[in-house]
């Protein structure tokens, strides 16, 4: 009953047709079944085939979670800090995926190490909070990679270490991580950790800057006009700083700034430079 579930609700073999995964999991939920359970569960939680209900999904979370379940233990976990379909609970969601990470359910330890690092439903603990991302980030955690990678590179809860920091932030930048791709960009421009690598610090940082992230855009455009060679170098450092700059960045703001006072690839400008360094005061 289960996989005939699992096959309509992921359509392996047949089309896919979340009714009839429903009415299956149904029947194996209630026959005790446990990954049914929490499947229901899921179902409910995303809407997916059937009318979305916190509440429902609760429940089969509940029943699945009583049988040590850790998917559903994570996932009670998560209805308990946000407040689904069940009074906002800090402490009870600490206390369910506690129980789901010591099952070794990698998402759990990555939001218990950030509830023990931001001390919510608990005492802060950055010891605490270092030893489950390091527990999540080994079964391929990229967020717990990242939040590890920067605690190992500011010395917090663990020993600063910027080789191990490097390490870690270049698997979660390799994933996409913007703000791991940002860190291990300028590790490697200033060969903090690492060997100086200026063209794999522009490849990150230009990775980071496309996804949007304004922080990286304006690094991004402050490291091509410091290696330009070329107008075109400038011009595009110039314009990645103007970018950030006209969505409010106040670092970028004062960098455009300073770029206008200097007419360094823009129209070098006393007004302009003032408009831009007032407008990063006030930022």
């Amino acid at each position: 009953q289960f996989f005939l579930g699992t096959m309509y609700d992921g359509g392996v073999g047949v089309e896919v047709d979340k009714l009839q995964a429903l009415e299956w999991y149904l029947l194996a939920a209630g026959s005790g079944h446990p990954k049914a359970q929490t499947n229901l569960g899921l179902l409910y939680f995303h809407g997916d085939g059937v009318e979305r209900s916190h509440e429902r999904a609760l429940r089969w979370f509940q029943r699945a979670a009583d049988q040590r379940s850790p998917e559903a233990e994570s996932n009670l976990g998560v209805h308990f800090l946000l407040g689904l379909g069940v009074e906002p609970d800090a402490e009870e969601a600490h206390r369910w995926f506690t129980r789901a990470a010591a099952q070794d359910h990698a998402k759990a330890q990555r939001i218990l190490g950030t509830m023990f690092e931001e001390g919510t439903g608990c005492e802060p603990d950055q010891e605490a909070a270092a030893k489950w991302y390091g527990e999540s980030a080994r079964s391929g955690e990229t967020d717990a990679m990242l939040r590890l990678g920067a605690m190992h590179l500011e010395g917090r809860g663990v020993e600063r270490d910027e080789a191990r920091a490097a390490k870690l932030l270049a698997g979660a930048a390799g994933a996409g991580k913007v703000e791991a791709q940002l860190l291990i960009g300028w590790m490697l421009f200033t060969g903090r950790g690492v060997p100086r690598d200026v063209a794999k610090a522009t490849a990150w940082l230009a990775a980071a800057a496309h996804q949007g992230d304004l922080g990286a855009q304006a690094s991004f455009g402050r490291v091509c006009i410091e290696g330009a060679s070329t107008e075109e170098g400038l011009a595009e450092g110039v314009q990645w700083i103007q970018l950030a700059a006209r969505q409010g960045l106040a670092h970028a703001q004062y960098d455009l700034a300073l770029l206008h006072l200097r007419g360094e690839g823009v129209l070098q400008s006393r007004e302009e430079a003032l408009h831009w360094m007032g407008l990063a005061a006030a930022g």
